[in-house]
């Protein structure tokens, strides 16, 4: 492998995991905090509509 191809790997890979770390530290933690949202809405639902079973 050339080394201008091993330095364009290396820094297309150095760019690549800099975006993933932007990416955990900004939107992961919202997609987290909508599926808890939506599993706290699911569970509040199947209990309020087993509870209106009864």
């Amino acid at each position: 492998m050339p080394e201008w191809l091993q330095k364009r790997i290396q820094a297309a890979a150095l760019s690549t995991a800099s975006v993933i770390v932007v990416l955990q530290a900004t939107i992961l933690p919202g997609i987290f905090d909508f599926i808890t949202d939506l599993m706290l809405i699911g569970i509040i639902w199947i209990a309020g509509k087993s509870g209106n079973r009864k």
